[in-house]
């Protein structure tokens, strides 16, 4: 039983998984060391009424371990918000593990 509970856990550790991390414009997250990621679908939010899909062509097509993934003070799709303030980037990326 121990051994397909082992198996089971690792399987979970390799399945890739959707995961959503939310910057402010400006800022900056790193990947951890055990994982990839891999943008789906990034949104740019203005406070809580107005979201725009954001091109995904400013952005690397994935980010390995120990990269960091920078989120842009401006891109032009904050033009179509008339509202100034400030921008937050919704990254919905693929997680998967890596090993060492």
């Amino acid at each position: 039983m121990f051994w397909l509970i082992s198996l089971f856990t690792l399987w979970l550790q390799t399945e890739p998984r959707l995961i959503k991390k939310i910057i402010t414009q400006g800022g900056y997250l790193v990947v951890p060391d055990t994982c990839k990621w891999v943008p789906q679908q990034i949104t740019l939010l203005q406070s809580s009424t107005y979201s725009l899909i954001a091109n995904k062509n400013l952005f690397k097509t994935e980010y390995k371990p120990g990269d960091t993934l920078w989120a842009p003070y401006y891109i032009p799709e904050m033009e179509l918000i008339q509202q100034q303030g400030m921008f937050q980037y919704q990254f919905l990326m693929q997680e998967q593990h890596v090993k060492k």
